[in-house]
């Protein structure tokens, strides 16, 4: 997020309890933490048909355009999204499905990370 809203590390502030302040040039960044420095990222909230401030791709559709634009360069093939510069969360979506379940490391870790694309 620094990198992407150029601001220096030496000049962000947290503040446990409260909140992380991030100084841009056109604005000052809130992000409210806990004790802990933890935040909640609500990402699961209804909205209004036809509107959605995060949009989704599934795995199948990413790969298929990846290889039919850059890899075999079909005629006609659909560009893949633009990720580049993008904060991507990678996980399930599901309707009904919990956002936790075994893996060959735990058996009970959240199914999200989130990874920059540069």
């Amino acid at each position: 997020m620094l990198v992407y809203l150029q601001v220096p590390p030496a000049e962000v502030r947290v503040k446990l309890g409260e909140a992380v302040i991030v100084p841009t040039r056109d604005r000052i960044w809130r992000i409210p933490i806990d004790r802990r420095g933890w935040f909640l990222l609500n990402y699961r909230y209804d909205q209004p048909a036809g509107h959605s401030d995060f949009s989704t791709h599934s795995y199948l559709e990413l790969l298929a355009k990846i290889n039919d634009y850059r890899v075999e360069q079909k005629p006609g093939a659909l560009k893949p999204p633009d990720m580049a510069e993008k904060i991507v969360f990678v996980g399930q979506t599901v309707t009904g499905k919990a956002d936790v379940g075994p893996t060959p490391r735990a058996p009970s870790v959240r199914w999200s990370w989130c990874m920059r694309i540069s």
